[in-house]
């Protein structure tokens, strides 16, 4: 595993000003191309760029971070949280332009949820999960991780067209029918 980091020294007098930066690679695939692979938050833009405001008045340094490798961060993730008796399900995927996410369960037997939604189990709960302002939406059923180990699922997306849309977790490691499944250990435990 790679990690780079980067410390940059700013004036104070371009406090509350927009910095915008990219990485450019050179590798096997080529020279001088965008290493970003995320997009900004607008739909109808193909550009790779972060961007960062830069906050004065601060007691620290102001630290900004960013991932470029979303494993263990998205997708379903069990996870331990200070003081748990035992590990939860906590799920995350990156839609910055949709309007509403969801998670919804499916047949077991089947693992099939169809485009208008025939196969989601009703017995199983609807995760709601809340937008972040880096895009990302999260959250986490009620129950331990043994409760889900094994549950088809899907994100049901009302997108930025207003169209409600299912979609399998492209971080899943397995795969029920067109459902994505919940694997016995998932990832391991993620913070």
């Amino acid at each position: 595993m790679s990690v780079f980091e980067a410390s940059v020294s700013l004036d104070g007098a371009d406090q509350d000003r927009l910095f915008k930066w990219g990485v450019v690679l050179d590798g096997p695939q080529g020279t001088n191309f965008w290493g970003i692979p995320t997009e900004v938050h607008d739909a109808n833009s193909a550009d790779r760029y972060r961007q960062f405001r830069l906050k004065g008045g601060g007691a620290g340094p102001q630290v900004e971070r960013y991932y470029f490798t979303y494993l263990r961060r998205l997708g379903a993730n069990k996870q331990l949280g200070p003081g748990w008796v035992s590990p939860g399900l906590h799920f995350a995927i990156w839609a910055p332009n949709a309007r509403n996410v969801e998670v919804v369960f499916g047949d077991p037997a089947t693992g099939y949820i169809a485009n208008d939604g025939t196969g989601v189990d009703p017995n199983q709960p609807v995760v709601a999960l809340s937008h972040l302002a880096d895009g990302t939406w999260v959250g986490d059923p009620d129950g331990d991780y043994e409760l889900f180990k094994s549950l088809p699922y899907m994100y049901r997306i009302v997108n930025a067209q207003g169209q409600t849309v299912y979609r399998t977790d492209i971080f899943s490691a397995a795969r029920l029918g067109v459902a994505t499944s919940i694997l016995a250990g998932s990832r391991g435990a993620a913070p």
